[in-house]
């Protein structure tokens, strides 16, 4: 019994390192992105002011850096202590939201990945999970699904704020920055 006891703390121990080596990711980008109240505070204000404030028929642009979404994000999971999900960092590059983070499990930090496309359908902004990693294992496609809903749902329910006469033209992500363009009913 006790030959038994040793192999499985081997294999958590194995499977814990493991987790932390980077050949199980993608290459991770070199630079560690900062998270700051001040650029988290920026994205809010530069929504309100560059859609709030733009007359019925006009045309609006919103530029939301790496900073400001990953302060953004990890601020959000910070007020909600249920999420066991830290050190957040996304990458807006190549027309894709990259999600590195690590979260804590069984009191184990254990790396995950996700690897977004957004795109508009119908003018609705939707998201295709491209890659859903925790540790070296891909996440079951129910649970991609289920990650889809949520992400679809939290979206939208940032955009209740701007109210319902907007309309979104296209969604662009490149050198670390993602534009939205659409147009105030």
């Amino acid at each position: 019994m006790k030959n038994h006891t040793w192999i499985v703390l081997l294999i958590m121990l194995i499977l814990a390192l493991a987790c932390k080596l980077p050949g199980f990711y993608g290459d991770k980008p070199a630079e560690t992105i900062a998270v700051t109240t001040q650029s988290a505070q920026t994205l809010e204000s530069n929504i309100e002011k560059n859609v709030l404030n733009i007359p019925h028929g006009g045309d609006f642009q919103i530029e939301i850096t790496e900073q400001q979404l990953t302060s953004y994000v990890s601020m959000k999971l910070q007020e909600n202590a249920q999420y066991p999900v830290h050190h957040v960092q996304i990458y807006l590059r190549d027309s894709q939201i990259r999600v590195l983070g690590d979260v804590d499990q069984a009191n184990m930090s254990v790396q995950a990945e996700l690897i977004i496309k957004p795109y508009l359908e119908s003018n609705v902004v939707q998201f295709d999970v491209l890659s859903a990693k925790i540790g070296p294992f891909n996440i079951p496609q129910d649970l991609i699904d289920s990650l889809k809903q949520e992400m679809k749902d939290a979206f939208e329910e940032q955009l209740q704020g701007l109210g319902e006469n907007y309309q979104m033209d296209s969604i662009e992500i490149q050198n670390g920055v993602m534009i939205i363009k659409g147009k105030k009913n």
